[in-house]
């Protein structure tokens, strides 16, 4: 669980639970991933494997807190990924050590697919990165993209 600090009917400070977080039993390492939903008024939370086991190094992970689905492909076009709304997917391709693989995420709006990011990374088989994809309004209440990037490296023993 976790708390928000709060004030008691007699006006004392108490903690007050915020929202409750359940590990599903799939999951063997949990890693918690907590984002403001898009009004910025809640906030909200996300479990996601975090284990070598199933995120292996040379892996990517997309975090999907949106409502809608995100599509797009990692390397080349060829290499599709598709995240559903608030679900997360790990995907592995087989780069080559050092190769600068390209990262693009579209929605589809209006019937037209909008590019709500792209980034460029170098692929190393002892690195995997989770990409944090939340929507935010902006002063217009238009929903625009926000991103954030998680990356781990292995040690060379863990390898």
């Amino acid at each position: 669980m976790l708390y928000k600090e709060g004030l008691s009917d007699e006006g004392k400070e108490i903690f007050l639970e915020a929202m409750k977080v359940v590990v599903p039993p799939s999951v063997i390492e949990p890693l918690l991933i907590l984002a403001w939903d898009g009004t910025r008024k809640k906030g909200v939370a996300k479990v996601i494997e975090f284990s070598p086991s199933k995120f292996r190094y040379g892996s990517y992970q997309i975090v999907n807190f949106s409502q809608l689905p995100l599509g797009g492909h990692i390397g080349s076009k060829s290499n599709k990924v598709v995240c559903l709304p608030g679900k997360e997917y790990i995907t592995s391709f087989n780069f080559e050590e050092g190769k600068a693989v390209a990262i693009v995420f579209y929605v589809r709006e209006n019937n037209e697919l909008k590019k709500v990011f792209g980034s460029i990374t170098t692929h190393r088989n002892r690195k995997r990165a989770v990409y944090l994809m939340y929507p935010e309004h902006n002063k217009l209440n238009k929903t625009v993209f926000k991103s954030s990037v998680i990356v781990d490296v292995a040690r060379a023993s863990d390898s």
